[in-house]
């Protein structure tokens, strides 16, 4: 296994900067499969404000109790609406009805992230398995039965969840309810789901496949599935091309090419071809990345992605300073964007800065946890700065990972010459 990036363009596309691992519970291989999120406190609705805004009594045909579960469950939705927005995972949140106190309960939300959909059928299956895979897993609390599980689908764009509930009573049909953030629910029916959905439901589970199992022709083949539905999505377009990119640079440039004259282009979809471009790696197709970038840095001074092409750029000519320069520069303007500080420290381990650059590999690792790239970057940096235990704690997680990669003897050898021969026993 390769121990160095290519281009860090791969690191910063919009495939990776959408996060798939969501703090939701892990369940039955539903959810994340690195979440480090504990299991959220079943929650009483009991006292809870009848002022909500979102869920009314106007619930027709679902009991008053159940309503009351629903906004308790709505509000813990809007915790992660508000933090992922159109990225927001599909989730179960189970109800349980307790005997003593007859209040109904809302469990912790529960991720659905490998289930794609593209239809109204398959949605309907998906929320389906989902919702009795919740209901009958795992035992309620004492004095309570499960009730039901509401399956929620978010649609940004609308300002609102499309929720499946799924009853636990034998018989008893699913429902699906139209929740807006403000607003007055409604009982809806599957025709009622817009395809963007769909769509944005493909690319989530694409991504997730590509984050958590390196699985590139799978995330393919949904991001494909994707522009199927929406031939004219730039963003759809971009994500594809980038995978694309990955597998055969030329068939992902002459692809974004024929997309771009049939629908447009733009600043996005420029950068992601200039991108694309310095996967070919001819002289020919580098110089018109360059000129790309510059196109678009003349235009759009702080293009985010276009930017940091030109920082990586900076970096693979030797122009290493101004490079460094300009990851900083980039890292402060836009803050969110963690995967810049690998490339900061590309640059800061070149010009011997290695608590500048260990600095920005642990910024990034903090992310990306399980990047052994970065790992083995800072093990070096951190033997040069005399930290014995944290370089040997990335040198152990390195070997339980690639201990066969060549590269891990010189980091064996480098150990043992700055701390000793008995610091790896």
């Amino acid at each position: 296994m390769a121990l160095f990036h290519s281009h860090l363009f791969v690191k910063l596309g919009i495939l990776r900067g959408m996060k798939r691992c969501f703090p939701l519970l892990l369940i039955l291989g539903l959810g994340c499969s690195d979440s480090k999120t504990s299991v959220l406190p079943v929650d009483s609705v009991k006292g809870s404000s009848a002022s909500s805004s979102t869920v009314k009594s106007s619930l027709e045909g679902v009991e008053r109790d159940l309503q009351k579960a629903v906004e308790s469950a709505q509000r813990k939705r809007k915790v992660e609406t508000r933090k992922y927005g159109a990225e927001t995972q599909d989730t179960v949140i189970a109800v349980e009805q307790c005997f003593v106190d007859a209040i109904p309960r809302s469990g912790p939300l529960v991720g659905v992230v490998h289930a794609p959909y593209r239809t109204a059928e398959e949605l309907r299956k998906v929320a389906k398995k989902s919702g009795d895979s919740v209901l009958f897993s795992a035992s309620p609390n004492p004095g309570c039965s499960r009730y039901l599980a509401g399956y929620w689908i978010r649609d940004e764009e609308a300002k609102g969840d499309f929720v499946v509930l799924v009853f636990a009573e034998s018989g008893r049909s699913d429902e699906l309810w139209w929740v807006p953030d403000t607003g007055t629910p409604r009982p809806t029916d599957l025709n009622e789901v817009p395809q963007r959905v769909y769509v944005q439901r493909l690319l989530n589970v694409g991504a997730t496949l590509l984050d958590e199992k390196g699985d590139l022709e799978g995330a393919l083949v949904l991001f494909e599935g994707a522009l199927a539905l929406d031939p004219s999505s730039k963003a759809v377009a971009e994500g594809l091309a980038e995978l694309q990119c990955e597998l055969h640079p030329p068939s992902g440039v002459r692809n974004l090419r024929t997309f771009m004259e049939t629908y447009g282009g733009g600043p996005d979809l420029e950068a992601t071809l200039a991108g694309c471009l310095l996967e070919v790696r001819t002289a020919e197709a580098v110089a018109e990345a360059d000129r790309t970038i510059a196109r678009i840095l003349q235009h759009h001074a702080d293009h985010l992605k276009a930017l940091s092409i030109r920082a990586e750029r900076l970096l693979e000519t030797g122009e290493v300073g101004e490079a460094y320069a300009l990851f900083n520069r980039i890292v402060q303007q836009y803050p969110v964007a963690y995967m810049v500080h690998y490339g900061a420290a590309s640059a800061a381990l070149q010009l011997g800065m290695n608590p500048e650059a260990l600095e920005h590999l642990d910024a990034y690792i903090a992310v990306e946890t399980f990047d052994l790239d970065a790992r083995f970057l800072r093990a070096g940096a951190l033997i040069t700065l005399r930290n014995q235990e944290r370089a040997l704690a990335d040198y152990r997680f390195l070997m339980e990972r690639v201990a066969d990669a060549p590269e891990m003897e010189e980091l064996r050898k480098r150990l043992v010459r700055g701390f000793g021969a008995g610091v790896l026993q």
